[in-house]
């Protein structure tokens, strides 16, 4: 069971889903631009609009800390 999600979207496709999921205690966060849809938009319980500051912050973050490397075939 899990207890929160992140959508990213910005059309009014995943707002049944999104309903779903609330009705279960699910938390929903909506990663979207800025021409959400308004009642995607309200749908979401947090919301965090992309901006280039934003996409800039996630690149630091992937320099400082970097995505482990996938295992060697070792066979």
């Amino acid at each position: 069971l899990i207890q929160e999600a992140a959508i990213v979207a910005g059309d009014s496709d995943f707002i049944p889903a999104i309903e779903a999921a609330q009705s279960e205690g699910v938390l929903i966060r909506l990663f979207h631009g800025r021409s959400a849809h308004f009642d995607l938009w309200r749908a979401a319980d947090e919301r965090v609009e992309f901006s280039q500051e934003f996409i800039n912050l996630i690149l630091q973050e992937d320099e400082v800390n970097p995505p482990p490397s996938p295992p060697t075939d070792c066979g």
